[in-house]
């Protein structure tokens, strides 16, 4: 943690704010078996809370400027107004340090005529080069990828952070083994995201046997039918879903969307990482497709 992250203190906050939730680096993570027996993983691949720690150490930026950014971070106020109201700020105040903020390439402002201004963070082209450095080697050792990359596309679209990963509710079991069956992500609002690779739907040389792929199927549908049963809204996720533009499409209602600069660096990084995956299973695909 650094000194700035130390010296930082939450500024008043109103009643009817709603946190979206902050979650730290993947490397800083942490695990946890919660009562239900799911673990908990507490991290992030999310644009704004990488950056963060950059911020918290930037001299120029004012301490209010940095405590604003946590909080449209969190919030996603609809207007200045609005962001005074949570900060407890005078809305002068507020949009002077916004403007600052915008000016050192921290926030984006989008106005329309007539209508609030919308504030959107965002982080300096310095500081998401470095960001998408740690992205390119982090995902070296991703595994499973298209699971992982799911993951990290979800942390930038979906603005809740109540959820966990790799999930294993007690009450979701194979009645066949009685063992728990696994999410891949579960958020608490009951919307489960699950990743799909083609040895979900067809037999690959990741199955040993025909019976080995029709128990994995079966356990599948048992998932849905408990789910279902259960009001959890799962949310089947293939190799060619792996693009920021189509996981937004296919989050539910119950699920708000995070407001974040999808025009980054870093976002841009997220859809090649996507893009080189749907290219990889398509050649793996060809290559198995003439060996068998």
């Amino acid at each position: 943690m650094t000194s700035a992250q130390h010296r930082m203190r939450p500024m008043l906050l109103r009643h009817d704010a709603k946190p979206c939730g902050v979650r730290p680096h993947p490397r800083d993570s942490t695990k946890s078996t919660s009562e239900n027996g799911c673990v908990v993983v507490s991290a992030s691949y999310r644009l704004t809370d990488l950056a963060l720690p950059y911020l918290l150490d930037d001299s120029e930026i004012s301490f209010h400027g940095k405590g604003l950014y946590i909080l449209i971070c969190h919030f996603q106020p609809q207007s200045f107004a609005h962001l005074a109201r949570v900060s407890g700020i005078d809305r002068q105040h507020v949009e002077r340090e916004c403007t600052d903020l915008r000016k050192k390439e921290w926030l984006i402002f989008d106005t329309l005529a007539g209508s609030p201004t919308i504030i959107t963070p965002t982080a300096p082209d310095r500081v998401q080069e470095k960001l998408v450095e740690t992205l390119a080697d982090d995902q070296e050792s991703w595994s499973p990828a298209g699971e992982k990359i799911m993951k990290a596309m979800l942390d930038n679209a979906v603005a809740s952070s109540d959820y966990i990963d790799n999930c294993r509710p007690r009450h979701v079991t194979n009645p066949k083994t009685g063992h728990p069956l696994e999410f891949d992500r579960l958020y608490k609002q009951g919307v489960a995201f699950e990743f799909q690779g083609i040895q979900h739907r067809e037999r690959t040389s990741l199955h040993q046997s025909d019976e080995e792929f029709e128990e994995a199927q079966t356990r599948d549908l048992v998932k849905m039918a408990l789910s279902a049963k259960l009001e959890i809204e799962v949310v089947e996720i293939t190799e060619t879903d792996l693009t920021m533009e189509r996981i937004i499409a296919r989050i539910p209602k119950k699920l708000e969307i995070l407001r974040i600069d999808r025009s980054s660096k870093y976002i841009h990084r997220l859809d090649r990482l996507g893009h080189s995956y749907m290219a990889w299973c398509k050649r793996k695909r060809k290559r198995e497709s003439r060996s068998g």
